[in-house]
């Protein structure tokens, strides 16, 4: 009785998947950057969180947002605080871009975040964003636009 469980159990059917896309920007760009290098991803919100958390299993870096289920008022209080990730909370107020992103830039430069990173799978005009942002992305693929921050651009998005 026992070896024809055994035997009905590995003739079952597999169990269906999802196949997974994901950016080569994570898993080839992000290999030759420094761990410490953190990334700011918009738009942010709780279900964009799991995709982020996600994709941080291919790159490993640290990033602005994910999911707390209890989360207290000080939790997304970076978030809140940063005029551009505020403009990029799909979950909150809606808040435009600011004509002023040198302000915002540099908060995140101070913070060793690197790279502002525009997901393209959510519902996100990326072309406002790259009109805001100027210049030319660093990386985009079909999922991502991605512009790198640092102390010498910040001060470079004033309009």
């Amino acid at each position: 009785f026992l070896g024809l469980l055994v035997l009905l159990e590995y003739l079952a059917p597999g169990m269906p998947y999802t196949p997974v896309h994901v950016s080569p920007f994570y898993t080839d760009y992000l290999d030759t950057v420094p761990d410490d290098v953190a990334l700011a991803i918009v738009p942010t919100g709780r279900d964009e969180g799991k995709h982020y958390l996600f994709d941080q299993t291919f790159h490993g870096h640290k990033i602005t947002s994910g999911v707390v289920s209890r989360p207290s008022r000080e939790t997304f209080a970076f978030i809140e605080d940063n005029d551009l990730l505020r403009a990029g909370a799909s979950d909150r107020e809606p808040a435009p871009i600011p004509a002023d992103l040198s302000p915002s830039l540099q908060e995140l430069a101070r913070y060793n975040i690197g790279y502002l990173i525009i997901d393209k799978r959510f519902d996100l005009d990326a072309e406002t964003w790259r009109t805001a942002l100027g210049g030319q992305p660093v990386y985009e693929d079909d999922l991502l636009l991605v512009y790198q921050i640092d102390q010498a651009h910040a001060g470079e998005h004033s309009q």
